[in-house]
């Protein structure tokens, strides 16, 4: 889906030689004719226009697929089930719908070209139907005018997991836009979201999705909120209303082994009622 990494133009050392680790582990069992897909999305790219990419160098491995950063690429798994590849559509940092209409239009070509079974576009971008459906606002482009070419499309970017349905395909299957989601929570807003990964079956499109354990972020108002056995290896911020109460969080959080937190000091405020009678003189 894109956004190996996180920071923009920054990789952490130790991330980078972890996930290449992963990377050239993989490449000794996969399948080149069915090679693992890694697409670029903005958090990867070095540019404005993302010709360059954190992912470089690992796009040499052997059953390794990591597409060009600055234009749509394509792989086939045999004669059934073409990819076309799409990374973050950038110009001067931005998206560029223009840039990703042009994308579209060339993957839509090698669609009407070697006609699949089934036709998965790999993306990078916001639709427009989920992001009104979840932060009440537009998004990059129509998900489902992503469907007008392709069966299916998988998205990066948008960190929830979610499913647009599309009308049913000329073998019967009901075509989908899906977005991947992060398979961790990576912002304070995305708690509570389930998280992990999904399966694909290109025959019949079914989607399953597979949840994970993974570090998660939790809010509590007050000390007697805090749910102890919920709460270790994970992100915490609590409100409270006195330092002393804060000091008695703090060491219950560093006691149960939270990954980090924060505490939030905001001191009850005080109101005093005053009765006039009408009329009356002050003294």
């Amino acid at each position: 889906g894109g956004d190996t990494f996180q920071v923009k133009n920054s990789a952490h050392v130790i991330a980078f030689n972890e996930f290449s680790g992963i990377l050239h582990r993989r490449s000794k069992v996969a399948n080149p004719d069915q090679p693992d897909i890694i697409n670029i999305g903005n958090h990867d790219m070095a540019t404005h226009d993302g010709s360059r990419h954190a992912l470089e160098s690992l796009s040499y491995l052997p059953g390794i697929f990591i597409p060009d950063g600055a234009s749509v690429s394509f792989t086939h798994w045999g004669e059934n089930v073409l990819f076309a590849i799409i990374p973050y559509p950038m110009e001067h940092g931005r998206f560029s719908e223009d840039k990703f209409r042009s994308m579209l239009n060339r993957g839509a070509e090698e669609v009407e070209k070697f006609k699949p079974h089934t036709a998965i576009l790999l993306g990078h971008l916001y639709t427009h139907e989920l992001m009104k459906k979840h932060l009440d606002r537009d998004g990059d482009f129509s998900g489902k005018a992503l469907m007008k070419h392709f069966h299916l499309a998988l998205l990066g970017h948008h960190h929830v997991h979610d499913t647009i349905l599309g009308p049913t395909d000329e073998h019967g299957r009901t075509k989908k836009v899906i977005s991947i989601g992060s398979p961790i929570q990576l912002r304070a807003d995305e708690r509570g979201d389930k998280k992990g990964y999904i399966i694909v079956d290109t025959d019949t499109l079914d989607i399953e999705f597979i949840p994970i354990e993974s570090p998660e972020f939790h809010y509590f108002e007050g000390e007697k909120t805090i749910v102890p056995e919920k709460i270790s290896g994970d992100f915490v911020s609590v409100k409270v209303k006195s330092k002393a109460e804060g000091t008695r969080v703090k060491t219950l959080l560093e006691r149960h082994g939270v990954a980090e937190y924060r505490i939030e000091v905001v001191p009850e405020k005080k109101t005093a009622r005053i009765d006039l009678t009408p009329g009356a003189k002050d003294e």
